[in-house]
């Protein structure tokens, strides 16, 4: 129970911290003031690719964690910064590929380093 309660919290944890640091980021990095829904829907959409590619990769490298986790990452990075991308061209405003991908690299590396541990740790704790 505590492994499926730690998933849950850290998905939606994950996407909530992703979404209001690319909502910033796009403020204040790019200078374009995006909808809050058009970012919650790109963090969700992250989201899911990392569960899914967390899947693949830990089914075709089981021996190798840190190439895992380093291929997912960087792919995270790429999907986030393409998705915002997308998403804010349908707007009238446009995102340079650099700044998109400074503000998706930021998100993506805050949420591994920062949300994931204090979810797993605080639910470990509670559990206890």
């Amino acid at each position: 129970m505590p492994h499926t309660l730690v998933f849950i919290l850290s998905f939606v944890a994950t996407v909530l911290v992703s979404a209001v640091l690319l909502w910033w980021g796009t403020k204040l990095i790019a200078g374009i003031v995006v909808k809050k829904e058009t970012v919650f829907w790109v963090s969700f959409v992250t989201q899911f690719y990392r569960c899914v590619a967390t899947l693949l990769i830990q089914y075709l490298l089981p021996r190798h964690p840190l190439i895992g986790f380093l291929v997912v990452l960087c792919g995270m990075v790429y999907v986030q910064a393409l998705v915002l991308r997308l998403a804010v061209g349908v707007g009238t405003h446009e995102i340079s590929s650099g700044k998109s991908q400074l503000v998706s690299f930021l998100a993506v590396v805050i949420g591994f380093a920062g949300v994931m541990p204090i979810i797993a740790w605080s639910v470990t704790r509670l559990s206890a």
